[in-house]
């Protein structure tokens, strides 16, 4: 690991507990690079009454896309598979979420029907996964970035399996070289993103509010069950685990178990 990489996460495990820090999925600290100018391929498709799936990068513009095609008047669940994007399509499209009566799930297990054939892949959905099968390497099932505010729009959230859930600060829209500028920026929306994560997805914890703003937006975290016992506030970003890195519990706030 990098000098720059070992002081970001020195940096974080600082913020967040001892014995917690920045996991480097599949040994890298880099973020798939995307910026919000691109046209994003967000697709929700509708594979059982009440369960749709939401996969692909987020693009600006893709808020106004999707929300015309959530349901209003029933509950459903919505399966997520996303390397992130647009950070204010990602709030909008929580936003609406958060309205409706919506559990959102990140899975490592595919869904089949009745017939056997299979209506959602895991770990097909997004570049970062076809980037390290073309290595020879597993495709992780990953919602990272604006991907992570949407799973936090359910009211119920399921985590199950070997899953990667990805929490960074968001990127400065300033262009390099206007130092005042850019820290004027990052403070502006840092504060915007703090207020929406408390006032509109009800995120009450403090900690937890502040750790979408506090790892770096060049890196990612990435949720392991291995740092709940020292940073328990944690614990809130999912209501349930299955199997998630071989932890699982139910309304974890209550109670948290090692199966």
């Amino acid at each position: 690991m990098a000098i720059r990489e070992l002081l970001i996460a020195a940096g974080v495990a600082a913020f967040i507990g001892v014995g917690a820090g920045v996991n480097y999925l599949l040994d890298t600290a880099e973020e798939p690079a995307t910026t919000e100018s691109e046209i994003g391929n967000l697709t929700l498709a509708q594979i059982k009454p009440n369960l749709y799936t939401l996969t692909g990068g987020v693009g600006v513009g893709d808020c106004e896309k999707i929300v015309p095609q959530l349901p209003t008047e029933r509950p459903f669940t919505v399966i997520l598979e996303s390397g992130g994007g647009s950070l204010g399509d990602g709030m909008c499209i929580s936003a609406h979420l958060k309205v409706r009566n919506v559990t959102t799930v990140i899975r490592a297990t595919p869904v089949i029907n009745e017939n056997g054939e299979t209506l959602y892949r895991p770990g097909f959905n997004t570049d970062l996964a076809d980037r390290l099968a073309e290595e020879g390497r597993d495709r992780p099932v990953v919602c990272a970035s604006a991907c992570s505010l949407m799973f936090l729009g359910g009211d119920q959230r399921y985590l199950i399996g070997d899953v990667y859930l990805g929490i960074h600060s968001p990127r400065s829209s300033v262009k390099i070289g206007d130092s005042g500028a850019a820290e004027a920026g990052a403070y502006e929306t840092a504060s915007q993103l703090m207020k929406f994560l408390k006032d509109n997805l009800k995120v009450e914890d403090d900690d937890l509010r502040r750790l979408f703003i506090t790892v770096p937006a060049s890196s990612m975290y990435y949720l392991s069950p291995n740092h709940f016992r020292e940073s328990p506030w944690l614990i809130g970003l999912a209501t349930h685990y299955y199997n998630f890195h071989k932890f699982s519990a139910v309304d974890p706030k209550a109670s948290v178990r090692r199966s």
